[in-house]
């Protein structure tokens, strides 16, 4: 029977094993089928690396340590061709690379490194009491760091949303041309979509060469030309789109009707709904851009502003 001089080893060896199957068990219960066996498609060589390296680095610490710091490297090179990427330096002659391509770059490597956090850990718990040596902290806690700081990379970098940009490009393009069958996306309206609205340059590319990529686009030296069913997705979008401009803008407008015809609400009550009232016209405004009808949000700013100074002075 093993021995723990310190019963916080054994607890902390339960509250890892246990914390492992309870993750496992959300992910099973929480994804959908679909999304399980395409992270399992995606991972399933990071496990197996990761388990190799785990039962292989801890049992002599200056080679895991050198391990990890290789790995370190690795992950400084990953970041650096993000940073890049995003502020628009080429590293190579080829297509930008895709955000959603950088967020799976970093999910394999924090499986990766997870594991062998994992398992170096586990192994520094389990193993002294058996052999009667220590095995080092140092690599479970390098790996474990990698692992968070990638995971953290990969979580929090946000989503292109391709479809209001759809929208937005088809609309300029529309409106410079005056017919629906718009082929052409110049880099000029990269520009411009980007300047009149909170989404970034990157994030207007980005969602350009998800078209490509689909095929449903080629590039060309004065920017990117559609195919027919590549005009027609961006139609698609650029009509819903549109539609939910104009059922939230009714809705706000009757709100405010609401407001200003019902003298029993409190205080308090009204501030907070013009307040939100007004975050959402400008929510609606950063996100849509020059799709949302510029006098009418204007009209509707008018009428808050006029709210706020009847209830209030």
């Amino acid at each position: 029977m093993p021995y723990y001089a310190d019963p916080a080893e054994l607890v902390l060896l339960v509250i890892v094993l246990v914390s492992a199957l309870m993750a496992m068990k959300i992910l099973l219960d929480l994804a959908s089928k679909h999304h399980r066996s395409r992270y399992t498609r995606m991972v399933r060589l990071d496990l197996g690396i990761g388990i190799v390296l785990g039962l292989s680095l801890p049992w002599i610490e200056p080679v895991g340590l050198m391990v990890a710091a290789m790995t370190a490297i690795l992950f400084l090179g990953l970041s650096i061709i993000m940073l890049l990427e995003s502020k628009r330096v080429p590293l190579w002659r080829m297509r930008t690379v895709r955000r959603e391509r950088i967020k799976e770059w970093f999910l394999h490597f924090s499986v990766t490194t997870g594991l062998v956090g994992i398992v170096t850990t586990l192994l520094s718990i389990v193993v002294p009491p058996f052999l009667k040596l220590s095995l080092g902290f140092m690599v479970p806690l390098a790996f474990d760091s990698l692992s968070v700081l990638s995971a953290l990379l990969e979580f929090t970098l946000p989503s292109t949303p391709y479809h209001v940009i759809f929208a937005l490009i088809f609309g300029l393009a529309h409106e410079r041309t005056g017919k629906d069958g718009t082929t052409e996306i110049r880099l000029d309206d990269l520009e411009q979509i980007a300047h009149e609205t909170a989404h970034s340059r990157f994030e207007v590319l980005d969602t350009v060469e998800s078209l490509v990529e689909q095929g449903l686009a080629t590039k060309n030296d004065s920017g990117f030309a559609l195919d027919h069913d590549g005009t027609s997705l961006l139609k698609l979008t650029w009509e819903e789109t549109s539609a939910r401009i104009r059922i939230q803008l009714d809705h706000v407008e009757a709100e405010i009707e609401s407001l200003s015809t019902n003298q029993a609400s409190e205080s308090r009550s009204r501030l907070d709904i013009i307040n939100r009232l007004s975050e959402s016209v400008s929510d609606l405004k950063d996100e849509c851009g020059f799709l949302v009808d510029e006098k009418r949000t204007a009209e509707i700013r008018q009428r808050l502003v006029g709210l706020r100074k009847r209830f209030y002075q």
